[in-house]
């Protein structure tokens, strides 16, 4: 199984019918693509993003933290699928 583009799969890409006529795993199903909100606030920080860009699933976000601040984790978030940010998001201390 494949969705067509705008759509993510949610479940398993195979399928086979068994002897009693049901598919094994479950069909899966075909869901719209979420668009993220704009990126998270952090505190201390600027990102990449552009003010007033849509954010679709797939497109990442740099962050850099304010002189005298070092950042902590990854650098970046990844908007998913789901229409979320991925975590965790990075901090400035």
């Amino acid at each position: 199984f494949q969705c067509h583009p705008g759509y993510v799969l949610w479940g398993s890409h195979e399928a086979k019918c068994q002897p009693d006529g049901r598919w094994a795993p479950a069909v899966p199903t075909c869901e719209p693509v979420l668009p993220c909100p704009p990126p998270p606030v952090i505190a201390h920080a600027t990102h990449s993003a552009e003010l007033g860009a849509n954010f679709t699933s797939g497109m990442s976000v740099s962050y850099s933290c304010q002189p005298g601040f070092s950042l902590l984790g990854h650098p970046s978030v990844s908007c998913t699928a789901s229409g979320n940010w991925s975590l965790p998001y990075p901090r400035c201390a």
